[in-house]
């Protein structure tokens, strides 16, 4: 999905990046899956060895992997650090991730803190209302709604000509049917027609129609 320009280190010839990859995300839980690499690799043939750690900071949280002698960096290159986690999404579905890694080893080879961010997919947060079947006080009306996941569920209000608004469903998928009483034509004398409004409810938004 995105990766890092290259970072310097304290050996002018060993270099690094960071990458992420977004693998799948969760309408329900609001996340992404997501796998996080940090590459190290020389501009040279030589090869640089050791014990130390590589650290990388994902989402503000630090995490770490041992270095071992083993683990050679070359002009192949290798993967020093990986990890897959879930990365919780804001309120409205948008998630700029920030990275970072550095590296500690008693070659001795140093770096600072570098890193870059990424904007991830945003996840849809809303439903909406598809269409409104019905106006006229004493007789059905269904509510239509096109929702983002299977799992959301909705509540609707009907607010009468008065500005009241009276609850006509709760745990709503995708249609609810309720039919306005006639005594709501109290609000709008000496009129044939009035304006009233169809809430819905999802999670921590609402719109209307």
């Amino acid at each position: 999905m995105g990766t890092s320009s290259t970072f310097s280190t304290s050996n002018s010839h060993v270099k690094y990046n960071i990458k992420i990859n977004q693998n799948w995300q969760s309408v329900e839980g609001n996340y992404s899956n997501v796998s996080v690499w940090v590459d190290f690799w020389r501009d040279n043939s030589y090869t640089t060895y050791g014990s130390g750690t590589c650290y990388c900071k994902i989402n503000g949280t630090i995490y770490s992997a041992s270095i071992s002698p083993s683990q050679k960096i070359t002009s192949s290159g290798i993967t020093l650090y990986s990890q897959t986690l879930n990365i919780y999404h804001e309120d409205d579905g948008s998630k700029n991730l920030s990275v970072s890694a550095w590296i500690s080893m008693d070659t001795p080879l140093s770096s600072s803190e570098q890193g870059f961010s990424e904007w991830l997919t945003t996840i849809p947060r809303v439903s909406s209302i598809s269409s409104i079947n019905g106006n006229t006080i004493g007789s059905p009306i269904t509510v239509n709604i096109n929702r983002d996941s299977s799992s959301f569920t909705h509540k609707v209000d009907y607010v009468r000509p008065d500005g009241e608004h009276v609850r006509v469903g709760e745990n709503i998928g995708t249609s609810c049917t309720f039919t306005p009483s006639l005594s709501d034509s109290n609000f709008i004398p000496n009129s044939t027609s009035g304006t009233a409004k169809i809430y819905i409810y999802i999670f921590w938004k609402y719109i209307y129609r």
